[in-house]
This record gives C-alpha cells, sequence and structure tokens, in this order.
C-alpha cells in the first residue's frame, strides 16, 4: 500500500544508482512457481481433485440462491392468485407458471452445474 522509502548516499546518487531495477528474487519465484507446477492443461483436467474443487466452488453461492427460492416463489404464486382474484387471468396464469419453472429450474441447478463441468473435462481432455 505505501511505497517504501528508500535513502541514498550523495554519492550513490551522482552515480545513478537510485535508478537501477533492484528485483526480488523470493518475489519472482513465487510468481513463477505456479508456471512450474501445473505442466500441461491435459493433466490439470483430468485431475478428480480439482474437478470437485470446480464443481464445489460455487456451493455457498447455489446453497444462498436455493434458500431464497421457496419464498420468492411462494410471493409470486400468491400475486398470481391475487391477480386471477382481481380478474387478470392471463397475468395472474403467466406468474404461476413462471414461479413454478423458475423454482424447479433454481432446484436443478446443481445438477446442471455437474453436467457442465463433466462436459468440460471430456472437452480438454480430449475424449
Amino acid at each position: 500500500m505505501f511505497k517504501k522509502v528508500e535513502t541514498y548516499t550523495i554519492k550513490e546518487f551522482m552515480e545513478g544508482k537510485h535508478r537501477e531495477k533492484k528485483f526480488d528474487v523470493p518475489k519472482l519465484i513465487g510468481y513463477s512457481l505456479p508456471l512450474l507446477v501445473v505442466p500441461s492443461y491435459r493433466a490439470f483436467a483430468k485431475d478428480d481433485v480439482i474437478t470437485n474443487t470446480v464443481v464445489h466452488a460455487l456451493d455457498p453461492l447455489i446453497d444462498l440462491v436455493r434458500g431464497l427460492a421457496y419464498p420468492i416463489a411462494g410471493v409470486m404464486i400468491a400475486g398470481g392468485c391475487l391477480f386471477i382474484l382481481i380478474g387478470q387471468k392471463d397475468k395472474g396464469l403467466d406468474m404461476l407458471k413462471n414461479a413454478a419453472i423458475g423454482y424447479i429450474l433454481v432446484m436443478l441447478s446443481p445438477l446442471f452445474l455437474k453436467i457442465l463441468v463433466q462436459i468440460g473435462v471430456k472437452a480438454v481432455s480430449g475424449m
């Protein structure tokens, strides 16, 4: 966040040593280490541990959306029933239909993500 203050003597400043680039060797090794660990994308895709990590990376977000789906669908169903009650049958039935389809799709979203990951792994591994 803050730049470190560097001090130089007048002699070093006059010789131009303040302009020399200083490279931090551990920092350079830290940046290149991931490139040394992963030799190829095909070996990366075949690893079951990585696949499971990708599948479960979005679990907290999916759980949140699935938890909110029930109350939102309930409000939409109640709204659809109210629209039918006041005489707007088409709008009410559309709301009921959309609430039901949306709730089912949200509940099936983990299945869709698993299918997408399997398709991606097969595409990368060349099967």
